[in-house]
């Protein structure tokens, strides 16, 4: 006892071995992904503008990431009077990422185009941070996002220049 009271630095040192060990231990506990399912509700993102865009015309086929366990996301498409809505029911195993994903593809394959895999990248990116801000999206969640948002993030694709087309490609 008369050492600890004669050595801060020893104190310290325990002090801080106790608060990393705390730590760890709570980051450990954090990990769990398994989360209850818990209620509907509808996302919408997006102005009702009419703006139509034209959009590169690339190949198709470049496909990132994988399907989900329980297959493609069903994204239906309505058209309203003001603008065409592009909507997707969350399922078990879905992320907003996947989501972004497939609702691209549908965009992509009512224009009759396509995009590199960088641009693909890029315009899922915008459309995932167009969507509010939830780390969590709960299964039967409905998410739209409006034809607006997805036309023009896939404009500005097209005016990336090489070295940021080369940035998006690392985190391919």
């Amino acid at each position: 006892m008369e050492k600890i009271k004669s050595n801060p630095r020893f104190v310290i040192a325990i002090l801080m071995a106790v608060g990393v060990g705390l730590l760890i231990s709570c980051t450990e506990s954090n990990k769990s992904t398994d989360l209850p399912i818990v209620s509907e509700e509808t996302v919408t993102v997006g102005q009702s503008e009419d703006t139509e865009q034209s959009a590169p015309a690339v190949d198709n086929k470049t496909v990132i990431g994988s399907t989900p366990e329980a297959g493609p996301v069903k994204v239906d498409s309505v058209e309203t009077e003001s603008e065409k809505t592009y909507t997707a029911v969350v399922r078990k195993g879905d992320n907003q990422t996947v989501i972004a994903r497939q609702m691209l593809n549908e965009f992509l394959s009512d224009k009759s185009s396509s995009l590199t895999a960088e641009q693909r990248l890029y315009v899922e990116t915008v459309i995932v941070d167009s969507l509010p801000r939830n780390d969590v999206i709960y299964v039967g969640t409905s998410i739209s996002v409006a034809s607006s948002v997805i036309s023009s993030a896939v404009e500005a694709s097209s005016k990336l220049t090489e070295a940021q087309l080369a940035r998006w490609s690392a985190y391919l």
